[in-house]
């Protein structure tokens, strides 16, 4: 698992159109993956309002679930 390769990957996408939803949902899954609650929530709310302001229910359920997930985990 090659982290940092990804999240440049992720951060390069982001750069070219920062209303790419999905990228702020990968970067956000693995910054959880490596331990950054914070950071990782931050880009799933990001990701929820973009997929929200695109009126997809699906992906930002999706979202709103990891975000959900990821406070348990702080509690």
């Amino acid at each position: 698992k090659d982290f940092n390769r990804a999240l440049n990957d992720l951060n390069q996408a982001l750069s070219r159109d920062p209303s790419n939803g999905a990228a702020y949902y990968n970067r956000g899954s693995v910054l959880a993956l490596q331990g950054d609650r914070v950071n990782a929530m931050r880009d799933f709310q990001q990701a929820a309002e973009i997929f929200r302001q695109q009126q997809n229910p699906e992906l930002y359920q999706r979202a709103m679930t990891r975000i959900q997930l990821l406070q348990m985990q702080r509690n």
